[in-house]
């Protein structure tokens, strides 16, 4: 690829997050995601981002509280600098350690609990080409260095700041191509420790037990609206998925499944036009026997009416990550 193609290939773009629905398919060309949203929308947020055409680098903020589960696009992998408000959630049913990076592969399922008025620095680069980079620059075998198992790399002193630099310069200043992977990786082993027998605390029972508890929300029909239920039919003590819960989410199961059932109307009433469904009718779907209170908590949680939702024109996906070879 000559120097001419490479410019081609920099582009720089925003997304904007108008919902969580918008955001997940805004996000799609790099991650499989699933959002739920956990609270209201405070001020505006989505993110800025660049890419050489393989790269991609991109700054964010949450503007809710939201829940997120799934995985980095296939054959990538994606490096993750949060603040101290993305500190504060879940990660993988744990805090964040304040002195590491986020990291995760194409074959790690994550879940995670963002805090409304995160801001996230985050660096998604096709994984044979970091290997290879990654290999050549620090002699280490990637899969040994970076294991599959965690999540966190520990930064040496000042590591947060040389990183966080490479990223931003890497933003603000078009470079060529090839050049991108390699320097965000020779800034990572300049700013991090890999592959040291640091103890870790992966809580793998809770993670388990929670994606499980989702997965029968998600599958139900009709929905699950009591944590009792979720408890019996995984034959576990309603003590275990509350913990389970309180660690990967923050919140506990009956306020989840409630929400949970909130952003599925969400996005039901999006998909939907006056005529072809009613917001009674979805709400009823979904186990919402009150639909006066349902109308309130949907407000609460999305700032506006179930019937204001519906009312909606078609959606049109406006700012978008671009779709990778």
């Amino acid at each position: 690829m000559s120097d001419d193609d490479h410019s081609a290939r920099f582009m720089k773009g925003k997304v904007p997050f108008r919902d969580v629905d918008h955001y997940s398919e805004s996000l799609a060309p790099v991650w499989d995601l699933e959002f739920r949203q956990l609270t209201a929308s405070q001020g505006p947020g989505g993110c800025s981002f660049v890419t050489d055409g393989r790269a991609l680098i991109y700054q964010e903020r949450y503007p809710a509280a939201v829940s997120i589960n799934g995985a980095v696009g296939s054959e990538r992998i994606a490096f993750a600098l949060t603040d101290t408000q993305g500190q504060s959630g879940r990660w993988e049913g744990r805090g964040h350690p304040p002195d590491s990076i986020a990291y995760a592969d194409y074959r790690k399922s994550l879940d995670v609990m963002m805090p409304a008025g995160t801001n996230n620095l985050v660096a998604v680069l096709p994984v044979r080409e970091f290997a290879d980079k990654f290999a050549r620059l620090s002699g280490r075998d990637y899969d040994s260095a970076l294991s599959p198992d965690r999540l966190f790399a520990r930064m040496k002193d000042g590591g947060r700041e040389r990183i966080a630099t490479c990223l931003q310069r890497l933003m603000s200043e078009p470079v060529d191509a090839g050049t991108v992977t390699t320097s965000i990786v020779a800034s990572l082993l300049d700013g991090c420790f890999f592959g040291t027998d640091e103890q870790m605390d992966d809580r793998r029972q809770s993670r388990q037990l929670f994606r499980r508890a989702v997965e029968i929300c998600m599958e139900a029909s009709p929905p699950l609206t009591s944590p009792g239920e979720i408890a019996l039919r995984l034959d576990v003590s309603l003590r275990s998925l509350q913990l389970a819960f309180r660690a990967c989410a923050g919140v506990s199961p009956g306020t989840y499944l409630r929400r949970l059932r909130l952003n599925r109307a969400h996005a039901m009433l999006l998909r939907s036009r006056i005529g072809e469904t009613t917001v009674g009718a979805v709400g009823l779907d979904l186990g919402f026997t009150e639909l006066g209170r349902f109308a309130g908590e949907y407000r609460e949680l999305f700032a506006e009416l179930p019937s204001e939702t519906l009312a909606k024109p078609p959606r049109v996906v406006r700012g978008r990550f671009p779709d990778f070879p």
